[in-house]
């Protein structure tokens, strides 16, 4: 299984272990996505786990997806990074006690 690519220890400075990367896209509804290390191979392709949320985590869901999109997501939202630090506190709240594979 490949591994994943971490966004810079800056702007994953106090995140749980796994998290990759963070972005905010205000246009959407479910404006936060954020990249984990859990992942699973499935018919020679790895799939990787990312959540979408809103603000509030009112709107929410995880989804699983092929690690070559993944990267191509990373690469077209790569100026909506955001730092750890700058996600809502009922988001770091959730992910920090969120455990790799119970999604």
């Amino acid at each position: 299984m490949k591994t994943i690519r971490r966004a810079g220890k800056r702007w994953r400075e106090g995140a749980p272990d796994h998290i990759v990367d963070i972005f905010d896209n205000p246009k959407y509804i479910d404006r936060y996505i954020i990249i984990t290390t859990d992942r699973y191979d499935y018919n020679g392709d790895t799939y990787v786990s990312v959540l979408g949320t809103s603000e509030s985590m009112g709107f929410s869901g995880w989804q699983d997806m092929k690690s070559h999109d993944v990267a191509q997501l990373r690469y077209k939202l790569g100026h909506r990074r955001i730092r750890w630090s700058d996600l809502p506190e009922a988001i770091r709240n959730y992910l920090t006690t969120y455990n790799e594979g119970s999604n």
